[in-house]
């Protein structure tokens, strides 16, 4: 074989599965083939959902500026095992999509202010939105260690719901007295349309929440990112939904997945994109990007 492209298209469908987000990114420009091939390779589901939130923040023109201006201020040694030890370090329940994030999602990537290997100083305002003071980095640690805690919210105000007890990780600070956090772990419990008690799967959520003067946690929590309830059947854990005809489990036992959309991801994932499109927004309103044609070209 002079190239390898001259393996057999089942050889490809075997190699592709194993690369990781970066190396599925820089291999689609490789070759057509290649291209035409990772669109219907059994990806694992997560990497199959990063790729397509990856594919949709880079049509985003926000989500390009936000990595540019982060790229000089992303800390060197954030690499495959310090990813590992910062995931280690989360409940060991915690949000799939949250860890795969952390694990594969590009180091030069930074949606706004969210990456753990951010300078903790990092302030995207400083840059992009002068007229405010605020996106500082909060999920950024000194030593790549996630800093949870243990909360207690009634974040679904309707419906009869009942305080949910999580275990949180702040993400970022707006500057006026709000603070991102996403929950790791944890459930609470909702009445249905039919009244029926039920418990919610809150991993993935992401809540802003208000601090007090004297800098304490304080009042008025409201979520920020689509609620659990809002997501397909299909990803609330249930024994009784049967699997998805897209889905398959390799050799080793690793679900995989041929086709993936915004309509299958969780929360974290879907806040993410909502976060860009905000970003988006602010950018336009602020003057700083027009997108009509001229202003394009």
């Amino acid at each position: 074989m002079a190239h390898i492209k001259d393996l057999p298209t089942e050889l490809h469908l075997l190699i592709i599965p194993h690369l990781y987000l970066s190396e599925l990114i820089s291999a689609r420009d490789t070759c057509h083939l290649w291209r035409e091939l990772i669109l219907v390779a059994p990806l694992p589901l997560h990497r199959r959902k990063l790729l397509c939130l990856y594919d949709t923040l880079s049509s985003i023109p926000a989500f390009q500026v936000s990595r540019r201006l982060a790229r000089t201020h992303v800390r060197p040694g954030f690499g495959a095992p310090q990813r590992q030890g910062y995931v280690d370090a989360l409940p060991q329940n915690a949000s799939e999509e949250f860890k795969s994030w952390i694990l594969e999602w590009p180091e030069d990537a930074v949606v706004g202010a969210l990456w753990p290997a951010l300078q903790p100083s990092y302030n995207m305002s400083e840059e992009i939105f002068t007229y405010r003071c605020d996106i500082a980095n909060r999920i950024a640690a000194t030593s790549f260690v996630p800093t949870t805690h243990t909360l207690m919210f009634s974040l679904f105000s309707g419906n009869g719901s009942g305080p949910a007890s999580v275990i949180a990780l702040p993400l970022f600070d707006e500057g006026n007295g709000w603070t991102h956090w996403v929950v790791l772990s944890g459930e609470q419990e909702t009445v249905d349309t039919r009244g029926k008690k039920r418990r919610v799967d809150m991993r993935g959520v992401v809540f802003s929440k208000v601090r007090g003067a004297d800098g304490e946690d304080g009042y008025a929590e409201f979520l920020e990112s689509p609620s659990p309830l809002d997501c397909p059947s299909s990803l609330l854990p249930s024994t009784e939904s049967p699997a998805s005809d897209e889905t398959s489990v390799d050799d080793v036992g690793n679900e995989l997945f041929v086709s993936a959309g915004p309509e299958t991801w969780g929360p974290w994932l879907r806040y993410l994109e909502q976060e860009t499109r905000k970003m988006q927004s602010r950018m336009e309103d602020a003057g700083v990007w027009c997108g009509c044609a001229s202003c394009r070209r």
